[in-house]
């Protein structure tokens, strides 16, 4: 399987410069369109650093330095696809839907784990409610009034 890191490129005006709290999350580039400078993300409440000449808005850092986010880059890249390699080994979720209204909606799944549980009445609207795992691929939602809807179950 091939997977493939997108890297997130931001770009804006000088003054439009992302600063603490809002600062970028480490290794996220951003572009000042108008001088044409190049930022990155050092974390949300740290400044931005400007790569290549000095003056700006915060510090600027040396060749050696870029070679070193360059390596936290790599390092997060690897971090993402493991992750996009975990995503893509979950199931696809089990959809539910209860078109009468009930008070009990009694779901058997077959996912042979207590899935994530994710309920919309029939508006669409995120609800809350008890949920009692039977076992593994069983198990009852309790509203405490009758209720139509879905229910998406996330391994």
């Amino acid at each position: 399987m091939s997977i493939t890191s997108k890297l997130r490129l931001a770009r804006g005006l000088l003054a439009n410069l992302p600063l603490p709290p809002n600062a970028f999350e480490i290794g996220r580039p951003y572009i000042a369109t108008d001088d044409q400078s190049l930022w990155v993300g050092q974390g949300p409440n740290l400044p931005m650093l400007k790569i290549g000449v000095s003056g700006g808005v915060g510090p600027t850092i040396t060749e050696s330095e870029v070679v070193g986010l360059v390596a936290d880059l790599a390092a997060l890249n690897a971090a993402d696809a493991a992750l996009a390699v975990e995503i893509a080994t979950m199931s696809a979720p089990f959809e539910f839907v209860q078109s009468t209204p009930a008070t009990v909606w009694t779901i058997n799944h077959n996912l042979n784990i207590s899935p994530v549980v994710v309920i919309q009445d029939s508006t669409n609207t995120q609800v809350l409610a008890e949920i009692n795992f039977t076992d593994n691929d069983n198990l009852q939602i309790l509203f405490s009034g009758p209720e139509s809807g879905q229910a998406t179950l996330i391994s």
